[in-house]
């Protein structure tokens, strides 16, 4: 047997190997609930071609204001993207408090606006 076949029977063995490790995973992750079948017909887009996962899998991210990692649960994903209707592109960038704090924020810059609006309509009658 040449170098280059030994080399293409390793790299199949690799491979072979490779999608078992996955498959044993996916289906651990399947039972332990961190890994969730999704549904494509229910996920909507705006995007042209947007890449529609088979699975959703729990996903860490780190929170842009106060840098603290949570985890996006698989459960959590299925109900924002297929329920929520949320953008399949969308990723979440804080954590529920900073999130918290920042819809506070909004509702309070509003509710000073429209404060002002009116201040601003009495004093034109």
């Amino acid at each position: 047997m040449s170098n280059k076949q030994k080399k293409k029977d390793l790299l199949t063995r690799r491979e072979a190997r490779s999608k078992t490790k996955a498959q044993i995973s996916l289906q651990q992750g399947l039972q332990d609930g961190s890994v969730v079948r999704s549904n494509p017909e229910k996920i909507s887009s705006r995007s042209v071609l947007p890449s529609v996962p088979e699975f959703y899998f729990d996903h860490e991210f780190a929170c842009r204001n106060c840098g603290v990692v949570e985890v996006w649960t698989a459960k959590r994903q299925k109900q924002y993207y297929e329920e929520q209707q949320g953008e399949i592109e969308g990723r979440p960038i804080r954590c529920n408090t900073c999130r918290k704090i920042e819809r506070e924020r909004r509702d309070e810059v509003r509710r000073l606006q429209i404060e002002g609006m009116q201040k601003k309509a009495k004093k034109l009658r």
